[in-house]
């Protein structure tokens, strides 16, 4: 997915905030929104994808720190309280009539967590957003098909997306595995560091391995630029029978990658997302790329 014109007051507001995380000096700040906004400039033709120029923005800021992980605290932090909040969405979703379905609402519920957009990062209301959201109606709502694919699939290949978020894609993994015990799934993180996206660090400290293998794509942009990933994860990617895809930035790079059988479960965070799927600003969808 190429960039609207409305995402570049978004790229230079990222640039912005993680500046401020860093505490850098105004000058500084200066010389990092200068170089952002000549990245991003309309004079330019944006003919990357979103997770490409975010990933660029970074490369900026990194120059004027030796922090390569500044939301590494926090997302450590988020990993525990939402491992927390799991234990009780675990029984919800037991109790539901469809486990399957329930726990997929949960995990795209949680996407929310999202240091990288313009969405609230106000503790108590992500927990509320989980708690109670994971009951709002999919605006395209593919789990059916999704699960037909599920149990008629020797591999799957996973792409995770944020810290927190990873805890629910782990209960949605055993609901999963329910369906078809035999599947062999896999885990696909970042390859280093960026904004508060998973790393092999956030999957151990959740755990995933009980319930994948768990592999890192090569790659330090905020979603799956397969072009520039691993040999190691292009072969899983080309290879898997179905691909779940997790988070808006991996749906911003994958929208028109030359395989189908995706399925994109996200919340919809901004109206140049919203055109491209016809789904509004902050609604959840689970739909299947052919």
């Amino acid at each position: 997915m190429k960039p609207e014109l409305e995402c570049i007051p978004c790229y230079l507001q990222q640039a912005l905030k993680i500046s401020s995380v860093l505490d850098l000096d105004d000058t500084a700040k200066k010389e990092i929104m200068a170089e952002s906004l000549d990245l991003v400039s309309p004079n330019n033709e944006l003919n990357k994808t979103t997770p490409y120029y975010i990933r660029e923005i970074w490369k900026i800021i990194k120059k004027h720190t030796d922090n390569k992980d500044p939301y590494k605290s926090t997302k450590q932090h988020y990993n525990q309280m939402m491992q927390e909040r799991a234990i009780v969405l675990e029984e919800v979703i037991q109790t539901e009539s469809n486990p399957f379905r329930s726990a997929l609402k949960i995990a795209i519920a949680a996407n929310v967590i999202d240091f990288g957009s313009k969405q609230n990062t106000d503790e108590i209301a992500i927990v509320r957003e989980i708690d109670y959201k994971h009951s709002k109606p999919l605006y395209i709502d593919h789990h059916k098909e999704l699960k037909n694919q599920i149990k008629n699939s020797k591999t799957l290949l996973y792409l995770g997306d944020n810290c927190g978020e990873i805890v629910f894609d782990k209960l949605f993994i055993q609901q999963i595995q329910k369906l078809n015990p035999d599947l062999a799934i896999t885990f696909a993180v970042r390859g280093a560091p960026i904004i508060n996206d998973v790393t092999v660090e956030d999957a151990e400290q959740v755990n995933m391995h009980e319930v994948a293998r768990v592999i890192d794509n090569g790659s330090d942009a905020p979603g799956t630029e397969v072009h520039e990933a691993s040999e190691t994860f292009r072969k899983e990617f080309y290879s898997a029978d179905v691909i779940i895809s997790k988070g808006q930035g991996n749906f911003e790079s994958l929208s028109h990658i030359d395989r189908g059988n995706i399925f994109f479960l996200f919340r919809v965070k901004c109206d140049a997302v919203s055109k491209q799927t016809q789904a509004s600003d902050g609604s959840h969808v689970c739909f299947q790329k052919t």
